[in-house]
């Protein structure tokens, strides 16, 4: 549905990617998405691993 609504086609193997690179799990161990890099007065990481975005 999402490659509709971008109106962008994926190979089933990029396809497969997206979808395990997005969940829950694959993100939590991702620096780049989990906020581990981020300095303390912004995430204070002994208060949680997690930012609720909303």
């Amino acid at each position: 549905r999402l490659c509709s609504f971008l109106g962008r086609a994926l190979s089933p193997a990029a396809l497969d990617a997206v979808v395990a690179n997005a969940s829950f799990v694959a993100m939590s161990h991702n620096p780049m998405s989990n906020f581990s890099l981020s300095p303390g007065f912004i995430l204070d990481q002994q208060r949680g691993p997690f930012l609720r975005k909303g």
